[in-house]
């Protein structure tokens, strides 16, 4: 469903997000983020990696409510684009983007990253609720499995969790914008 929608991006036509995809009265805000993503990608003149993005929800982004998005070029410098993207709906900001998109170059400075250690990849989610009444209706697009504490809520005695996540179906490669969708899947802790 995700590709299905982000297949139809591209700055300045209108979209609609369906009723399926919403969080309350607002469209998922991974999926808005996703497809200011995507249509950011869509105006670059050469293939280069994303390397910042930044999203602000400033109002909702109402659902099967046309809508556009606007994209903006900042700067296109030899190394480094930025983009601003916007999704304007009843003529207000409801979502806005800015990314840098940026070319490898090489340094001499090494940074290590912290060691990441991951549970053991689940074969089966122990968390799905499609039930519009106890969770948000876009979770139905997710699969999550936790790892360690409990979801708000539900009692547990830990601030925090951590666990798996992936989509039900996609049919082509994980994006940026997929992951950016991801990203916003999990409930905020305490």
């Amino acid at each position: 469903m995700i590709d299905t929608l982000l297949s139809k991006v591209r700055a300045g036509i209108t979209l609609e997000i369906p009723s399926v995809w919403g969080q309350g009265r607002t469209a998922y805000g991974g999926l808005s983020t996703a497809m200011l993503n995507r249509a950011m990608l869509n105006e670059l003149s050469k293939d280069i990696p994303l390397r910042l993005h930044n999203t602000q929800f400033i109002g909702p982004l109402l659902l099967e409510e046309p809508f556009i998005i606007e994209v903006e070029h900042l700067r296109d410098g030899k190394n480094v684009t930025q983009l601003q993207a916007r999704i304007m709906q009843n003529g207000t900001v409801a979502v806005q983007s800015i990314a840098a998109f940026g070319a490898d170059r090489e340094s001499f400075i090494e940074v290590l990253a912290d060691k990441v250690e991951l549970g053991p990849v689940p074969s089966k989610a122990n968390w799905v609720i499609k039930d519009p009444k106890l969770a948000p209706n876009f979770l139905a697009f997710f699969e999550l499995s936790t790892q360690k504490g409990g979801y708000p809520f539900t009692g547990k005695s830990e601030p925090v969790y951590d666990g798996w996540m992936r989509f039900f179906d996609t049919y082509g490669p994980i994006t940026d914008a997929h992951i950016l969708a991801l990203i916003d899947v999990w409930p905020p802790t305490v």
